[in-house]
């Protein structure tokens, strides 16, 4: 971007009658189940090593139980994986990231990542456009752990440089622009901060936007938009990280050394992420809010792991670049201190436990199928400490970092 220039860049593409019909368009649940269905009871027995992992990782994320024995076509007797997919830099790749979906006790897709990932990375530096560039992306963070919508912008432009079909590639470059023109909008609405920014969001958006002023003024009245949000709820868990904050303060103040587990317990909540799972509920249909906001406020296990993902990440990657210069120690710092090992031991260590967590996640999404859709905004949002602490690094302390990023997602047209 040449200058600071806040304003909105035209589309540099014709008008098309399709443009309201898509601005308006949401698929049906019903709809993307009833294909979900049909992929899941689809034969495979003559699929691809891509195909299989593709469709075993879409169906995983989606809540539909697969067995990993749909790789074992691709062992030989001996249960090691058969020479032919080593040629196979495509497949080894999606295999890649679909034993990311991996639960606990899945060894096999424990060998698969192993397998793969060590694949992978001796023929990184030999593969062609764009598939080097994918490797490199899946390497750092695998694809089931990437923000869609980073990942989008890069497969799209991607996409235009291979053999293509012009009208999905014009498609999907007309949805990413009116999202990031929507979100665009609401950026700007939001940073005003005042009652006058209401009208120009969207209705779901109103909702959250309203209540948060009221919030912030101390206003005790019930939600008028939508009586199944109990903001009670969100005041409850803004006041349990408040008083999380205080805990801290007092073993900071006392020189209190807790147990690596109980800092953790403590400080994966303070990381904020309970407060932020409840107000996430704003964005449920008028049917699950109530079950679905209720369940966030009991602080279930998914939430939990997700904060420690959060709090894990954010400490590793701020460990690397000595930034931990806080009140409290780090987690990283906590176990060094409770266990006297290395560094490099500390986060070797910590970055197992966040693997079990992830599996935990994974697992939550077969175990109560009625509240995925709630699960789904818990996950994005673990998902979205990856954007920022991922591969040990913290663009979120150094955001110059990400500018360019930023700037693609919410201000350059594609």
């Amino acid at each position: 971007m040449a200058s600071g220039v806040a304003t909105t860049p035209e589309f540099t593409y014709e008008p098309s009658p399709w443009i309201d019909f898509f601005a308006a368009y949401e698929p049906l649940p019903l709809q993307i189940n009833v294909v979900l269905r049909q992929i899941l009871e689809s034969e495979i027995s003559n699929s691809n090593l891509h195909e299989v992992s593709l469709r075993f990782q879409l169906l995983r994320e989606k809540g539909h139980w697969v067995s990993p024995d749909v790789f074992n076509k691709f062992r030989s007797e001996d249960g090691s994986f058969i020479r032919d997919i080593i040629n196979d830099p495509k497949g080894l790749l999606s295999l890649y990231n679909a034993t990311h979906l991996l639960v606990h006790g899945e060894k096999t897709l424990e060998e698969a990542m192993d397998f793969s990932r060590h694949h992978l990375k001796l023929m990184s530096g030999s593969l062609k456009f764009p598939l080097d560039k994918q490797v490199q992306r899946a390497l750092c963070i695998p694809l089931p752990r990437t923000n869609k919508r980073v990942e989008m912008m890069h497969y799209i432009l991607e996409y235009e440089q291979e053999d293509h079909t012009l009208i999905l590639l014009e498609l999907a470059k007309l949805d990413f622009n009116l999202q990031q023109h929507v979100h665009l909008k609401e950026l700007k609405a939001i940073t005003r901060w005042d009652h006058s920014a209401v009208s120009i969001l969207p209705k779901y958006l109103k909702k959250f936007y309203m209540e948060m002023l009221r919030t912030f003024q101390n206003i005790e009245v019930a939600m008028p938009i939508n009586i199944n949000y109990d903001m009670a709820h969100l005041k409850r868990a803004v006041q349990n990280n408040v008083m999380g904050y205080l805990h801290e303060a007092e073993w900071s103040h006392q020189n209190h050394k807790p147990s690596f587990v109980d800092h953790v317990k403590l400080t994966s909540m303070n990381i904020g992420v309970p407060a932020i799972c409840v107000s996430m509920m704003t964005c449920m249909n008028d049917q699950m809010m109530k079950p679905a906001l209720e369940w966030a406020a009991s602080v279930p296990d998914v939430i939990i792991a997700v904060g420690k993902i959060s709090r894990f990440m954010n400490d590793i990657g701020a460990f690397e670049r000595r930034k931990c210069k806080g009140d409290l120690p780090s987690t990283v710092e906590r176990y060094i201190s409770e266990h006297c090992v290395t560094s490099e031991v500390a986060i070797k260590r910590i970055d197992t436990l966040m693997e079990e967590e992830w599996r935990n996640l994974n697992q939550a999404r077969f175990e109560n199928h009625a509240l995925l859709p709630a699960l789904q905004q818990f996950i994005s949002l673990a998902i979205s400490t990856t954007f920022f602490y991922g591969n040990r690094n913290d663009v979120y302390t150094h955001s110059t970092n990400i500018g360019c990023t930023i700037e693609s997602l919410f201000i350059k047209p594609i």
